[in-house]
């Protein structure tokens, strides 16, 4: 394993990528390797930053993880994807986004993605067993009413909300 500290705008990820037999790409984080620039265009400079590792990804066939920065919202009010820090040029440039979010003690690693299934995951921490493991599905982890909510929805499909409250 190498692990090189380098900026993206640098030629050698290239070359090592064209020359070594490398199998993932991991950028620790997305911040720290970016620069400024005073472009008046936000989402597309934050939708270029991802795409161009999406693309080395694809190019050079690797499996590639971005680790950044959610932003202060409450995980309860919003989706996984208005969690990551900054605009939505980010998650819209990624293949797949996975947000760890804190709901009630829980921990939920929220999964979107748009070349796959989505199955969001109940995790723990535990440093004496070797750190995060997981639980099981998210799903699996609702409260009893929630939990009959979605059982319905899944026997019959869309559903009014008058007519779930009968079911």
């Amino acid at each position: 394993t190498e692990i090189y500290t380098l900026s993206l705008h640098d030629a050698l990820p290239i070359y090592k990528l064209q020359t070594d037999n490398y199998t993932m790409l991991v950028l620790d984080s997305l911040t720290a390797a970016s620069r400024t620039s005073s472009t008046k265009n936000v989402v597309k400079e934050d939708y270029d930053r991802v795409a161009v590792l999406r693309d080395m990804c694809h190019d050079f066939n690797l499996a590639g993880i971005v680790i950044h920065h959610s932003n202060k919202r409450d995980s309860k009010e919003t989706d996984a994807l208005d969690l990551v820090s900054g605009t939505g040029g980010l998650a819209a440039a990624a293949d797949s986004v996975m947000v760890l979010v804190r709901n009630k003690g829980d921990r939920i690693l929220e999964f979107r993605s748009r070349c796959t299934d989505q199955d969001d995951l109940a995790m723990t921490l535990d440093w004496n067993n070797g750190g995060w493991t997981v639980q099981g599905h998210a799903i699996d982890k609702l409260p009893p009413e929630q939990r009959r909510v979605v059982d319905a929805l899944e026997r019959h499909g869309a559903l009014t909300p008058k007519v779930l409250a009968s079911t």
